[in-house]
């Protein structure tokens, strides 16, 4: 495609990028702090409070999924801890994404390409919810586009040159995500089909060794902890991959997707065409590795939650800049510059309609209220009560909004409570059993602080039983609801 680019000057495009990226940023730094955090954020910025020795043993114990992603997280709580200012951090990642996916597609296409993808991913509600979320996913696809364009010059070099970036990039994609994996298969495997005829093998090999040498910490971890904290997936079903696909292309529905589908189509004819014309070139390399990018790590990911389920949106996120090139070469197809401008206009209409649906109304997760039901908690109890946090790590988010709101006299946290202050153990979830046992019965007034009451970890019946541990002991005198929150006060 590169012999079709316009000859634009390169200010010009340099121009279009930074108005792109600013807009990115608005959306995305906009109302940053409007919603409350849920259970995972909160995990989040537990995480990365710890002290080191128990931040390490955390990560080996069940947190080493993300671990770049909470190191990075400490440096930059360093700064400040605010909601706006936490989030801060995945919403500038989101942000420097848009200008990396535009050199992305002018390396693998041209600069057209790079320009419209750009824009499609700037007004992209998917990755702009992931860009307001205290969560590694807008680090993930960051750290994809990098790889993925170190990839392409490692493959344009006929393996010559860019090798260790590749292996190096591809491995801290690995520490943001272990889904990350996927994506480096799927480039591997397009390198596989279409490659170079001089493509030089013996470095590839060399290359690939140091990669397994940088993740396997990693590897040890999935060896010796199993994929246990997987057994909260739900099973797969046409309604989640239907979400799947209404998410990514911008949560807007029929009319993004269908202005993908044309545009795949359009695409796909292209890739077509550059297979007949040379298979063997970096031309055809890059049509091909965009659609194996997307649908190898969908399509095994689905194959596999047939036995297993695996399958969740949000952790496919490197799915999103693929799909999105694919977009970018179906539109710059269009050799009539009126169609092409009402395909970038409708596909922007729709998308912002997707953008104002995301602010108006969260998706994709049940976002608990933390947020009203700490500051309840945290105004009502006295210093001599005992809290009590169902399931444990959802002490997390509360803690957090402690540190904001900076109470006088905090009640007593009875669970988890392992030592003086957090440490490693609280955000382990224990057997029932274990927990009643070690439960003191000195406070005259208890609070369960119930994450998700109607989908808990351990089921309706443990917490039940949790109820009825205290119903022995003490009376209940209050209950207080929130979204995805239960405050229940019991006396003696």
């Amino acid at each position: 495609m590169k012999p079709a680019e316009t000859q634009r000057p390169r200010s010009i495009d340099l121009g279009i990028v930074c108005i792109i990226t600013v807009i990115a940023a608005a959306l995305r730094f906009h109302a940053l702090a409007a919603r409350p955090f849920w259970f995972d954020e909160g995990i989040s910025v537990g995480i990365a409070k710890l002290d080191w020795a128990s931040f390490a043993r955390l990560l080996w114990q069940r947190e080493a999924n993300m671990s770049l992603y909470y190191v990075l997280l400490r440096g930059w709580m360093f700064f400040g801890g605010s909601e706006f200012f936490v989030r801060g951090f995945s919403a500038l990642v989101g942000t420097v994404t848009v200008p990396l996916l535009y050199l992305l597609g002018r390396w693998l296409f041209n600069s057209q390409v790079g320009l419209i993808a750009a824009g499609l991913l700037a007004v992209n509600s998917y990755h702009i919810r992931y860009s307001q979320e205290a969560r590694a996913y807008a680090l993930v696809m960051f750290m994809a586009v990098i790889c993925a364009y170190f990839f392409a010059d490692y493959v344009r070099s006929s393996g010559r040159r860019g090798g260790m970036a590749t292996a190096a990039t591809g491995a801290l994609l690995v520490y943001c995500h272990f889904y990350g994996a996927l994506f480096l298969a799927a480039q591997m495997i397009s390198l596989f089909l279409v490659r170079p005829l001089d493509f030089n093998w013996k470095d590839a090999f060399r290359n690939f060794r140091w990669f397994l040498y940088f993740v396997f910490p990693l590897i040890a971890f999935v060896v010796v902890r199993g994929s246990s904290q997987m057994l909260w997936v739900p099973r797969i079903s046409i309604a989640a991959i239907s979400d799947f696909f209404r998410l990514y292309t911008g949560n807007r529905g029929w009319p993004l997707e269908i202005l993908f589908a044309a545009a795949g189509l359009a695409a796909a004819w292209a890739c077509r065409e550059q297979w007949v014309r040379n298979r063997f070139s970096f031309e055809t390399w890059a049509q091909v590795s965009v659609w194996i990018s997307l649908v190898f790590p969908l399509g095994l990911v689905l194959a596999i939650s047939i036995w297993k389920p695996l399958f969740i949106a949000r952790y496919m996120i490197f799915c999103l800049p693929p799909l999105i090139l694919i977009a970018g070469v179906g539109i710059s197809r269009a050799r009539i510059p009126a169609i092409q401008f009402l395909a970038l206009a409708a596909f922007a209409i729709f998308s912002v309609q997707g953008v104002l649906r995301y602010y108006a109304q969260d998706f994709d997760i049940w976002r608990e209220d933390w947020r009203s039901a700490s500051q309840f908690l945290l105004a009502n109890a006295r210093a001599d009560d005992g809290v009590i946090f169902y399931p444990g790590p959802a002490r997390m988010s509360y803690e957090f909004y402690k540190s904001i709101e900076h109470p006088m006299t905090p009640p007593r946290i009875i669970y988890p409570a392992h030592s003086s202050k957090l440490n490693d153990k609280d955000f382990l979830v224990q057997p029932l059993a274990e927990v009643i046992e070690s439960l003191p019965e000195d406070a005259p007034r208890v609070w369960i602080a119930v994450d998700s009451p109607g989908n808990t970890f351990d089921g309706d019946t443990s917490l039940g039983f949790l109820r009825t541990w205290c119903e022995r002991r003490y009376h209940q005198i209050e209950l207080k609801r929130f979204e995805g929150v239960e405050l229940i006060l019991y006396r003696k």
